[in-house]
Parts: C-alpha cells; structure tokens; sequence
C-alpha cells in the first residue's frame, strides 16, 4: 500500500478473506472530518485495489468493510493537496465530497 499519495492515486490494501465480489466491500478513508468512501477498482481474496477520495490533508487511516464486516488499518495514508484544491479553498468551496 502506498504510505502517501494525492487524489485518485491507486492504492492497494493487503489482507486476506476479502472475498472477489466488489459489491461486497466498502473502503473508507477517515480523516478527522469524515469518513470518505474510496473507488473499488479491483478485488480478490488478499488484495483490495481502491482510488483515494478526496480528504483532508494528513494522515488517514483506511476501513475495509467486508459483507458487514469491519476492520480499520494500524498505519495511515498520508494524503496531499495539489495546486487544483488549494484553489477551491482560496475561493471558498468547504465541501469535500
């Protein structure tokens, strides 16, 4: 899993049990604000292939839901800005979606 990246940035999640069927997984990047809910773009049994969302500046931690399931990462993602959202900020647009 890559340890920072900016928005969109692929992000591979290890574990086991995940299963093949992506309807049945959610992953969330949590921040202090919220908890943003990442792209699937690919699954199977021990690796989980997701899109970082848009978040807040900083370290993130990741929640994978598997079928009602749940379990957060020890270690963050730290997530960083680009000139493009500093823009938004400068003229105002709060919302992070």
């Amino acid at each position: 899993m890559p340890v920072e990246g900016k928005l969109r940035e692929k992000v591979i999640v290890k574990g086991s049990n995940f299963g093949t069927d992506k309807s049945k997984v959610k992953v969330y990047f949590v921040d202090e604000a919220a908890e943003r809910l990442s792209t699937v773009i690919g699954i199977d049994n021990n690796t989980l292939y997701c899109l970082a969302p848009r978040q807040l500046p900083g370290g993130n931690r990741i929640k994978v839901i598997v079928d009602g399931k749940e379990v957060t990462t020890d270690g963050t993602f730290k997530y960083e800005t680009g000139p493009e959202c500093f823009y938004h900020l400068w003229f105002g647009f709060k919302r992070w979606e």
